[in-house]
């Protein structure tokens, strides 16, 4: 993930961040390389989660799109997807 995409759209640095599906971490990597520091992650794995949890998060969840998210409507300025919504790992009715 490149984020001079991500900031081609979106310009507020302050913005708090959602990684649906974070995974190990590694769009979070390529946040803080961007000076970002408000990102939260949420995936289904805890064995993922622990790995992510060296990447600078600064909340991680555990959770699925599936079902009720373990956060409030609106809490977030921006939600990043990558890789997650396949008819294999997450629905259209989730989105």
């Amino acid at each position: 993930m490149h984020s001079q995409f991500l900031f081609r759209y979106f310009k507020n640095k302050q913005a708090k961040i959602i990684d649906v599906r974070c995974v190990t971490g590694l769009v979070g990597v390529e946040l803080e390389k961007s000076r970002l520091s408000n990102y939260d992650g949420i995936d289904l794995s805890q064995e993922m989660l622990d790995i992510a949890k060296q990447r600078n998060y600064s909340k991680l969840f555990l959770g699925s799109l599936n079902e009720m998210l373990p956060f409030h409507t609106n809490e977030y300025d921006v939600e990043l997807c990558i890789s997650v919504f396949t008819h294999v790992l997450v629905g259209c009715k989730a989105f």
